[in-house]
């Protein structure tokens, strides 16, 4: 989980109670490990490092796992893991980072597709609706990722302002969306079945 800053926590290399804001310097002064990621397009480096901490009102042996480089603070995990090396620390970061991935796709999903104001009324409808949300979003990112060539054009019809974010999905949802209602709008026969 994500630690916050101004947490008291013991260190147990020294065995003195500090803030973990604290703990995590004294780690990347130490931080044996870089660590290469791609984010954005660009690659960064990354220093990884983790130290063994206790809860003091509890006496929980927890790792703290501190990676720096992705912004202006570095990011602070906890894990219940007693960690043995720097690539260990890595590998927490990596499932960290999968895990939002994740997390971001359905905060998506749930805003793109409205799935907050349904209008079914029975379990297999709300079903139905959630397998279409999900075959929506794996659609867009077959756009995403097949159709390289066509994702740029695609996001430029999509009346929006400011740069393309790193989570571009809402914009591309929203592209696709406009682009099926004008074209529903204009030429009906395109989407009539026979």
């Amino acid at each position: 989980m994500r630690a916050k800053t101004k947490c008291h926590v013991k260190d147990l290399s020294d065995g003195r109670n500090r803030a973990i804001s604290s703990v995590a310097k004294r780690v990347l002064k130490t931080a044996p490990m870089l660590w290469k990621r791609k984010y954005a397009g660009q690659a960064l480096l990354l220093k990884a490092g983790y130290a063994p901490i206790e809860i003091p009102q509890t006496g929980q042996k927890l790792t703290l796992v501190v990676i720096e480089g992705f912004g202006k603070n570095p990011l602070l995990l906890v894990t219940n893991r007693i960690l043995r090396n720097a690539q260990e620390a890595v590998d927490i970061a990596k499932a960290y980072l999968k895990r939002w991935g994740v997390e971001e796709a359905g905060r998506m999903i749930k805003q793109a597709f409205d799935l907050e104001n349904l209008r079914v009324l029975s379990w297999a409808g709300l079903q139905k609706l959630v397998w279409c949300a999900l075959w929506s979003y794996g659609l867009l990112c077959q756009l995403r990722f097949r159709l390289r060539h066509y994702y740029g054009r695609l996001l430029e019809v999509y009346p929006s302002f400011g740069p393309e974010p790193a989570f571009s999905y809402y914009r591309l949802a929203g592209a696709v969306r406009y682009l099926l209602y004008h074209s529903a709008s204009t030429m009906p026969q395109l989407l009539e079945i026979t």
